[in-house]
This record gives structure tokens, C-alpha cells and sequence, in this order.
């Protein structure tokens, strides 16, 4: 996936648009679909198979002459490797709990515990913490931004994306939510993790609060 992230803006629209041929497709089909000439075409494919991004096969042929190749992409499109596994993850969650957002939690809390060698125990310090969940929830595609910290006693973000919502902005079912309110609140020890479901426009809300600095007020 990285190799892909690394592509300029003219190599990711060669590699979609010889990703758009299923069985692959010759140099010159790719350039006419570009509209670019076929050398053009050549030398971009030859830096992404250099890249391990595009692999070939000699084309049947039924006449005589220099063999063709036929290319194709080697790498799935990360976009499209996303989408699958978010809809594993609904119908999973869907199937499994219904609308039972205990069960989705808890379902939650176990994804955490096979994860507990990456993320290790909870910080002690507060910010520390709150840290680590940021982190966790942009790896997990949310890209948090932070709207109000109150030092160690709090911490409100806005989760200004979801891969959970629909093209259209339908909105994930409520026990997708419920399991990634299980795995963070898996990983933060002691301390209490509300979500706001589309409580700004365009965002959920998210706030951590520290359960210690609450008992000692």
C-alpha cells in the first residue's frame, strides 16, 4: 500500500486506468483510454512494474511478429480493499449483535484484546493517553481533530470522517459505533470515553474524560 501512496498524480491515473481493465489490457488500449501517446503510455507502465505495481503476459497472438503485452495491475486499489473489508466488518457486526450494542461493545473490547501487544498498557499521565487514542482513532480512519482539551481532566474531539458512512451519507448501523466505543474503551484503563453520535455537522463527537481527576474534586 505504500508503494501506491507514494505514486505522483500522473502514475495513480495510469494505474487506475489500466486497473479498469479486468483481464488487462495492451499498451495501446491503455494509451487510447489515456489519450496519451503509446510511448507515453509505455514509459509510465515501465516505472510502475519497476514499482512492483504492474505485472505482464504475452498476448495470444494469430499472426506473426514482435509478441504484445498484455499488463496489469498487481496491487488492489486501496480504496477498493477498504470498501471489502468495511462491509466484513458491518455484516459481521450485524449478523453477530444486531441490535444488541452490548454485545457490539463487548465484540469491541475483544478486537482490542488481540490488539493488546500493539497498543500495551494504558499511559498513567492523562494527556499521554489521550494521545494514544488519537492516534487510534485516525489508524482506524477517523481523523480526529480536537476541540476542546481541558489539561488532565478531559479531552473533546470531533471525528470529522468514517469509513462506516455510505457514499450517499447514510449513516453506519448503531452497532458499528457500539464496537468502536468497545475497543477504545478496552484501551483506556480506568477512565470513560462518551461518543456523540452527529452531534456537529458532518461529525460524531468523542470526549475522554479522566475518572481520577473526577474523584478528586
Amino acid at each position: 500500500m505504500r508503494r501506491v501512496a507514494e505514486l505522483s498524480p500522473k502514475q495513480r491515473e495510469v494505474l487506475d486506468a489500466l486497473d479498469s481493465f479486468p483481464e488487462g489490457a495492451l499498451l495501446s488500449e491503455l494509451s487510447k483510454k489515456l489519450g496519451i501517446h503509446v510511448n507515453t503510455a509505455r514509459g509510465h507502465v515501465d516505472e510502475l512494474a519497476e514499482r512492483g505495481l504492474v505485472g505482464w503476459r504475452v498476448a495470444s497472438r494469430s499472426t506473426r511478429g514482435r509478441p504484445s503485452h498484455v499488463y496489469h495491475v498487481r496491487t488492489p486499489q486501496q480504496h477498493a480493499v477498504m470498501d471489502e473489508y468495511v462491509t466484513l466488518v458491518e455484516t459481521l457486526t450485524e449478523t453477530l449483535a444486531g441490535d444488541d450494542l452490548d454485545a457490539a461493545r463487548d465484540f469491541g473490547r475483544a478486537w482490542a484484546r488481540r490488539n493488546a501487544d500493539r497498543f500495551g498498557e494504558p499511559p498513567e499521565d492523562f494527556e499521554e493517553l489521550a494521545t494514544v487514542v488519537l492516534r487510534s482513532l485516525r489508524e482506524m480512519g477517523f481523523d480526529p481533530l480536537v476541540r476542546e482539551a481541558d489539561g488532565d481532566a478531559s479531552v473533546e474531539v470531533g471525528l470529522q470522517a468514517c469509513p462506516f458512512v455510505a457514499a450517499d451519507g447514510t449513516p453506519p448501523a448503531a452497532a458499528i459505533c457500539a464496537l468502536h466505543q468497545g475497543f477504545i474503551d478496552a484501551t483506556i484503563g480506568p477512565h470513560h470515553l462518551d461518543f456523540m453520535p452527529f452531534d456537529a455537522p458532518g461529525q460524531c463527537g468523542a470526549r475522554l474524560v479522566n475518572r481520577s481527576a473526577s474523584r478528586s474534586d
